[in-house]
């Protein structure tokens, strides 16, 4: 059983493309209480713990957390077994009082990780497997990608805190060059960052804001108009944007770590270009001016069956 209570337009493909991927020996399912309380169930996999109590108000994730907790608990007593995904060393957004110690609960009834990458340090010292995040060019193979348009500058995504777009229009707005544009699409979770970003982008024509949902064929319609996606996240360790926009065959500007390095290393000369510190109008003119590379990129173990078998590998060592 996946942690995911359902499966909608808004859903991470990370998670669509996973389950479509098992083997058919294998029954995926969302989280649903029913199911937690009464079974049948023999793995939960989480992602993103939060998202299975956090709401838009307290009292609302109050509620949500406590009916997580008695539904951890019936697993736990029928022999559940927990793998974690851990696709972030920390949330994104700082938990609360009643976040925070759930979190610290969950961590503690995990039995076994899923690492998106080497680097990874989680709480315990527990059994855990690497396997990255999968390519998305089959993800969205049926839609038309179109040329990119030289000085183009992308950000997709949801448009939260941590993502650093401010810098990125802050970067941009000393590009003299009136033939560069950026875009910046996705849904805001935050609406002062929102209006942070508005404010800053205002008076420079060149910048076009689309917050809100962004269907696939207009996601892959700008993609593949860009020149470059740049992904200033002030916190970065993995990141699915990234592999979709190389996906698709777009370079990706990103902070320098080591993650960020090996995944320049695997996909070759000029895919990922990386800055130091934070995000300047230097940095990003220098990434700007480079050339789409003509190598195709390359991906090492990211295939969609590869990564499916190695998951019901771990399904079937821990329910053993």
């Amino acid at each position: 059983m996946f942690s995911a209570e359902a499966i909608r337009t808004t859903t991470n493909p990370y998670l669509t493309e996973l389950m479509a991927a098992l083997p058919g020996d294998l029954e995926a399912v969302t989280f649903s209480r029913r199911r937690a309380l009464l079974g049948p169930v023999d793995v939960l996999h989480v992602h993103w713990p939060e998202t299975l109590f956090r709401r838009r108000t307290a009292l609302r994730t109050a509620v949500a957390a406590a009916l997580l907790v008695v539904c951890l608990a019936a697993m736990r007593l029928r022999g559940v077994r927990t793998v974690r995904t851990v696709h972030n060393e920390s949330p994104h957004e700082a938990p609360t009082g009643i976040e925070g110690r759930l979190l610290r609960l969950m961590d503690r009834w995990t039995d076994e990780l899923i690492l998106l990458n080497p680097h990874t340090r989680f709480g315990r010292d527990l059994t855990s497997t690497v396997i990255p995040l999968g390519e998305h060019a089959s993800t969205y193979a049926g839609h038309v990608l179109p040329a990119g348009k030289p000085g183009r500058v992308l950000h997709f995504g949801l448009i939260r805190p941590y993502k650093g777009i401010d810098t990125l229009v802050r970067a941009f707005r000393t590009i003299a060059d009136d033939g560069a544009a950026l875009h910046v699409i996705g849904p805001a979770k935050d609406s002062g960052v929102l209006d942070e970003v508005r404010s800053l982008a205002d008076g420079d024509d060149r910048i076009v804001l689309r917050p809100g949902f962004v269907p696939d064929d207009a996601l892959v319609r700008e993609i593949g108009e860009a020149h470059l996606v740049v992904l200033p996240y002030r916190r970065m360790h993995n990141s699915g944007a990234a592999l979709l926009a190389l996906s698709l065959g777009r370079p990706v500007l990103v902070p320098d770590n080591a993650v960020n390095r090996e995944l320049a290393e695997e996909t070759g000369p000029g895919w990922v270009r990386t800055y130091a510190g934070e995000l300047d109008g230097a940095a990003l003119a220098v990434a700007l001016a480079e050339p789409v590379p003509a190598d195709p990129v390359r991906f090492r173990g990211r295939t969609w069956p590869e990564i499916g078998t190695a998951h019901a590998e771990v399904y079937r060592r821990v329910a053993a």
